[in-house]
């Protein structure tokens, strides 16, 4: 494994921690392991798609949650609504088309490492960025040319997690 301390640039195209293994994923670069940061190897990068194992991991809490209780796992739709609703994962499934859409996921601290002077923060490489493809109901159903925010509400193997996203639907 490549060493790297600083104080000058990083010259190496991905952070040089050590190769971890977490449940659901593949062996990804650990940067820190409290919050817990896994950078995308390289290799990973030579096609359009990232598939979800091999996805970067940055997260802000204790423990990385590997499972999901979809029998109490709710999206709540509230904000300037007629009526706040809430919709299990199969009301999602049923009641809404599903529609394929490409995005890239990028934290903000990629490629921090590179960076000088040297700022605060996980000294990411290169692997923090990569485009996905997913398969999923979109938020124009849910809002019907309202103004809403989006709660997402999980329970995951003992972890909460809220996050709110403010959305304009035109």
């Amino acid at each position: 494994m490549p060493s790297f301390t600083g104080p000058g640039a990083n010259p190496h195209w991905n952070s040089v921690g050590p190769w971890v293994s977490e449940p659901q994923k593949a062996p990804l670069l650990l940067l820190t392991d409290r919050g817990v940061q896994l950078e995308t190897p390289r290799s990973y990068f030579q096609t359009a798609f990232t598939p979800n194992h091999a996805f970067y991991v940055r997260w802000h809490l204790e423990g990385i949650p590997n499972a999901v209780d979809l029998k109490s796992w709710r999206l709540h739709v509230e904000g300037n609504v007629t009526k706040p609703i809430s919709y299990t994962l199969a009301d999602l499934v049923r009641k809404f088309p599903a529609e394929s859409i490409a995005a890239v996921n990028q934290c903000t601290g990629n490629s921090r490492s590179r960076l000088q002077p040297r700022v605060p923060g996980g000294q990411w490489g290169n692997g923090v960025e990569k485009p996905a493809s997913a398969r999923s109901m979109t938020f124009t159903h849910l809002a019907r040319g309202k103004y809403v925010f989006v709660v997402m509400a999980i329970n995951a193997a003992g972890y909460g997690h809220r996050a709110a996203l403010p959305v304009t639907v035109r």
